[in-house]
């Protein structure tokens, strides 16, 4: 699960990157669960962030149109892949879902 700080950092890699804080424990917790990741174009240029395949999915998955604003992995893919990336990110969020402890108080209810 993200944390706000955390989801509005996503949120910030993917509309203005050049705004983002690199050195920020948020950011530093995005490159752990690889939904982003610091790229550079051009040897020698200072890197910056950018989306992963997982990050570009996490949002699609709520609704945040990224294809203006292409990931590190997805740059020129096909629209097919996108949604392929977004299905695989939408199935992580199901299973961490699934393991947190609401879920598993809200199932122990149904089923008692």
């Amino acid at each position: 699960m993200l944390t706000p700080h955390e989801f509005s950092t996503l949120l910030l890699v993917a509309h203005a990157p050049q705004h983002v804080d690199c050195f920020s424990p948020d950011f530093d917790a995005l490159v752990a669960q690889s939904f982003v990741e610091l790229v550079s174009d051009v040897p020698g240029e200072a890197p910056h962030p950018a989306l992963t395949p997982q990050g570009c999915g996490l949002l699609a998955r709520i609704g945040v149109d990224t294809s203006r604003h292409p990931s590190t992995g997805v740059q020129g893919a096909s629209r097919e892949v996108r949604r392929l990336a977004a299905r695989t990110a939408a199935r992580q969020c199901e299973t961490i879902s699934r393991r947190s402890p609401l879920f598993a108080n809200e199932a122990r209810s149904r089923f008692a």
